[in-house]
């Protein structure tokens, strides 16, 4: 069969041979003039591209000449004063002025210090000095009559939205001196969008270009940033102030050859250039070419082709339905995982709310005199509520439903305490053995999360070893150099080692391991999703998970944790009830829409000496806000209605930075994101000597806050 194939080939061979040494000549003539050929309509249709590109670019910045014309005719014979008092009209006249007009972003007045006047974006403007701007500062001791073109720029907070560059004038005082600036914002996208429209032919290019080779706009899409590297032919023509051309350059940037037409724009700094790739006229070329040999080439080669073409696009059918198959597993393993999040979500915020109840019921009653059985019941009512509120808080960062909640631990005294559930975790044929144990070391952590970790670490050496084997759980602490750690860490570390006898991973695996949904076990054995919430929880932590192994030799994790020189507080120190200090009148506003829950949180409140107004929704806070001054304010971030207690608490930072803030909730979606806003969280259930903690870090925060400023 083999050989029958051989002999096969080997006719079609002198076949081809055949067909094309007797038109050898003459396809050599017509290949050598279509080259030429293809290069001459290639900068005809390029020339006819930058003349569009030219017309469109005139166009827009006409445009711009009549919208500056049109500025300065509303600022004129217009003091300073007068133009402040109208601020209102002039941002309506400036919306007016730039409404329709797609390719600018927005309009600017500026008064002589680099204050916005009026804008055509937001009214009032914003009090923000833009006189480091590039198209404020090249006025200020500029030519007073010419344009400035600026280059690209992000917006600057709190506006957002696309990158513009800046058409600038210098506005001119009566007596001459300088009075301030007009400025047009106009959106690179804009011509961008219009290169894409008129991008026809592969390989096109299209740049607007300041005269000192700055991008201010390009087709195909990159950083707008960056500018033409000098000594370029295309560089060196334009510094030269060379109107119009056409050059073959080399980009220093994606590194392709090119064919590029230039024209400058009249009265502007501004160059338009329309490019081809040398690579699409050389590949135009040589489908021409390939059509001329198409022609000659026997069916039997056409009948090859067509069975090589079907089994590439049968192999890529059947790659693309493995890819589907695997992306629909992992989007159900998705949506598993996400029912099981809101669903432990909803459970956990009802909950927490009853046990924060039944906490405040215990507070309560211990104040009152009780017999011995009745104080010893209490104490186990007291205990069972603080294992539901541990256990919820341990469902929910099962259920990625939690922010981490780091404090100081001896990691040592951690592993010991936490050997029989990982003892749990393996099977009776698998030896545990610890090396380096010792308390001493330190590092801030969240401890749930840690033990999930240490779960799944425990268990991925389980699976490891399907015949029984030994793993080393090790403590030790290392330091590295400036980009000696591993993923770029630097300074000192506890390492956590789980050293497995397993099968070991084999290199295609190791740069996917801890990729989400990856596993190499069997179909229904495994989500893939250990080893990713480990690494995931490391570099939360600051810190990394690493893999050394060999095939056949076993796996070693390595969990690294910054280490903390600061040690865990005492017990003692954290029995001890350290209540605020609350001077007689002081006002609290409590803001929650659950009665009993704003009950106990009430009566915590009044026995620190404060006088408690409660809200049930955040516009009834609004309104309290309005008509009281309040000393404190403690909210539960879910709340009913349009606005949460996370909105509530943007509102007070805004209005009233001065009020010490602490939001509270059983869960909430949103209550990393009041992390992040450095908002303090106060985790429901929480006691007398939480609240009252909680109370004294806000309060010292502001505190600190005011003598910084």
């Amino acid at each position: 069969m083999l050989t029958a194939q051989r002999d096969s080939l080997r006719q079609l061979a002198w076949i081809l041979v055949a067909a094309i040494v007797a038109p050898a000549l003459v396809f050599a003539f017509t290949a050598w003039f279509g080259y030429q050929t293809a290069f001459t309509l290639a900068d005809r249709q390029l020339f006819r591209a930058r003349d569009v590109a030219q017309e469109h670019a005139e166009k827009v910045f006409e445009t711009i000449d009549r919208t500056i014309a049109l500025m300065e005719e509303v600022v004129s014979n217009h003091s300073l004063e007068s133009l402040r008092a109208d601020e209102a009209k002039l941002h309506t006249r400036l919306k007016e002025i730039v409404a329709g007009l797609p390719q600018i972003k927005s309009v600017w007045i500026f008064d002589h210090t680099g204050h916005s006047i009026a804008n055509s974006i937001t009214s009032p403007s914003p009090q923000i000095n833009f006189a480091d701007r590039d198209y404020f500062a090249f006025h200020v001791d500029g030519d007073k009559s010419r344009l400035f073109v600026g280059e690209v720029l992000e917006p600057r907070p709190p506006y957002g939205g696309d990158a513009f560059f800046s058409i600038s004038r210098r506005r001119t005082a009566p007596d001459g001196s300088f009075a301030g600036v007009i400025q047009i914002s106009v959106l690179p996208d804009y011509f961008v969008s219009f290169y894409e429209r008129i991008a026809n032919e592969d390989g096109a290019y299209y740049a607007l270009v300041r005269d000192d080779g700055a991008f201010l706009a390009r087709y195909p899409r990159a950083d707008r940033r960056g500018s033409l590297q000098p000594g370029r032919p295309l560089s060196s023509s334009i510094a030269a102030g060379i109107p119009r051309g056409l050059v073959t350059t080399t980009s220093s940037i994606d590194g392709r050859e090119r064919r590029i037409g230039f024209a400058r724009i009249p009265n502007y700094p501004i160059y338009v250039l329309a490019g081809i790739d040398v690579s699409a006229v050389q590949t135009a070329y040589l489908r021409w070419l390939g059509a001329l040999l198409a022609f000659g080439i026997p069916a039997t080669a056409a009948v090859i082709a067509l069975i090589f073409l079907a089994w590439r696009r049968t192999r890529r059918m059947y790659a693309e339905a493995s890819l589907r198959a695997e992306a629909e597993a992992a989007l159900r393993q998705t949506q598993r995982m996400e029912a099981l999040g809101q669903l432990t979500g909803g459970v956990a915020h009802d909950f927490n709310n009853l046990l924060m109840i039944i906490g405040g019921a215990i507070q309560q009653l211990r104040n009152q005199p009780l017999s011995d059985r009745a104080t010893r019941s209490l104490s186990m009512i007291d205990t069972a509520t603080k294992r539901a509120a541990s256990l919820t808080s341990k469902l929910l960062s099962f259920a990625r439903r939690r922010p981490l909640a780091p404090k100081i631990i001896d990691l040592g005294e951690f592993i010991l305490d936490f050997d029989p559930a990982l003892k749990q975790s393996l099977r009776p044929d698998i030896i545990l053995r610890y090396e380096g144990i010792r308390p001493g070391l330190y590092a801030n952590v969240d401890p749930d999360e840690l033990e999930i970790t240490l779960i799944n670490l425990a268990v991925n050496a389980r699976d490891a070893m399907p015949d029984g084997g030994e793993l080393s759980v090790s403590l030790a602490s290392d330091r590295f150099g400036s980009g000696e750690g591993p993923d770029g860490l630097e300074g000192e570390f506890v390492v956590i080692r789980f050293a497995d006898t397993g099968v070991g991973i084999s290199e295609e695996n190791r740069s996917r391991i801890f990729e989400p949904f990856f596993t190499t076990k069997d179909a229904g054995k495994g989500t893939g999703l250990g080893l990713s919430q480990a690494y995931g929880f490391a570099r939360q932590s600051s810190g990394t998970l690493s893999l050394q192994s060999t095939v056949g030799k076993g796996a070693t994790f390595s969990l690294l944790l910054p280490r903390s020189t600061e040690a865990p507080p005492a017990l003692h120190e954290l029995a001890e009830l350290n209540l605020p200090k609350v001077a007689a009148g002081e006002r609290a506003l409590l803001v929650e829409d659950n009665d009993d829950v704003a009950e106990v949180a009430t009566r915590y409140l009044t026995e620190f000496g404060y006088r408690v107004e409660r809200a049930a929704d955040t516009n009834d806070a609004f309104k309290k806000l309005r008509e009281g001054k309040f000393q404190l304010a403690l909210s539960d971030i879910v709340m009913p209605g349009g606005l949460d207690g996370l909105d509530l608490a943007r509102v007070i930072r805004e209005y009233h930075p001065e009020l010490p803030l602490i939001l509270a909730t059983g869960y909430s979606d949103k209550a990393e994101q009041s992390q992040r806003e450095g908002f303090f969280l106060l985790p429901k259930p929480y006691s007398l000597s939480t609240l009252a903690h909680a109370i004294n870090v806000a309060r010292g925060q502001k505190q600190a806050l005011k003598r910084h400023v």
